[in-house]
């Protein structure tokens, strides 16, 4: 209940039922629910911002993943480029000057 105040002001601010029980009318200063307000908007704005920078983040951590995975395949095209080339020249000295 913080915050909150008991308005004389209010027209049937306590109200008295005939069965014994008893009502009460409250309200929170007009400062109070703006600073609320504010506070709310804080924590909203805080929270969409850490949102997205968290969702900035894993699409960082998938491009750079990404850019691992198309290294290594394109490091993994050359060493198999570079077998086969290293494999056709020895071939081909072999079957050319290799008279011993």
């Amino acid at each position: 209940m913080a915050g909150w105040r008991y308005d004389i002001g209010i027209p049937q601010s306590v109200y008295l039922a005939g069965t014994g029980n008893m009502s009460i009318t409250l309200r929170k200063p007009e400062s109070l629910v703006e600073q609320e307000i504010t506070d709310l908007k804080r924590k909203v704005e805080e929270s969409y911002h850490n949102e997205l920078a968290a969702a900035m983040e894993r699409e960082v951590d998938k491009l750079v993943q990404d850019a691992a995975n198309e290294a290594q395949r394109l490091a993994e095209e050359a060493a198999v480029a570079e077998r086969d080339a290293m494999r056709q020249r020895l071939r081909n000295m072999l079957l050319t000057g290799a008279t011993v």
